[in-house]
């Protein structure tokens, strides 16, 4: 069987890491245990049930499989992204046994590598500069929306599920505990417990 087998590229550039993160399945399998914690159905063509047959329900899903993006192309992909695993201690008749690859290429084996970051940053420019159909805004480049997003986090903060964070406290509460350790949380599961704290809503967990 095969896995999610996550693939992630990082390329230097005179403006940052270009860092694409992908699963080569067509839904990554924290998503779905999140869809069943906030009891939401998956979209239509990710996974299929038990039975074999397609599934929107996350725990069916759990249960079955997952199944790749793109067809076959992406079973392709998915194989040739598990089987390099094997070198790193993976093994193909356990499912839950996992391994992690690392390949690290060295630019400036092959040339120089500020002038191998410069020719990225000049093909990322080439990219956002190409002609927009009406209605698109901006060609993004892989990484580039998540370091937004990171960097708008670190100014005003997070905003978590209340079901998630619901399911969190009592971790972390029983997490310091067995370090010997204590966490106050009264206030905030004041704050989580309030009338005014629907269920599913969020709650602001800014600076």
């Amino acid at each position: 069987m095969l896995g999610t087998n996550p693939i992630a590229i990082a390329v230097p550039s005179s403006r940052g890491p270009i860092v694409l993160d992908i699963g080569t399945s067509a839904y990554m399998m924290t998503e779905v245990m999140l869809r069943e914690r906030l009891g939401e159905l998956l979209r239509e063509g990710v996974a299929i049930g038990p039975d074999g047959e397609p599934t929107r329900v996350p725990a069916l899903a759990r249960r079955g499989a997952l199944l790749p993006f793109g067809g076959y192309k992406g079973f392709g992909l998915a194989l040739m992204i598990q089987a390099p695993g094997l070198l790193a201690g993976s093994d193909s008749e356990q499912e839950s046994d996992s391994g992690y690859l690392f390949i690290a290429l060295r630019p400036d084996l092959v040339g120089t590598a500020d002038v191998f970051n410069r020719r990225v940053t000049q093909l990322i420019e080439r990219i956002k500069t190409t002609p927009r159909q009406p209605g698109i805004d901006e060609i993004r480049i892989p990484s580039e929306r998540a370091f937004r997003s990171r960097e708008r986090a670190l100014r005003e903060g997070l905003s978590v599920d209340r079901l998630v964070f619901d399911a969190l406290v009592p971790r972390m509460i029983a997490k310091s505990s067995s370090m010997g350790k204590t966490i106050t949380m009264s206030a905030v599961l004041m704050v989580l417990h309030s009338p005014s704290m629907s269920r599913g809503s969020f709650l602001d967990l800014g600076a």
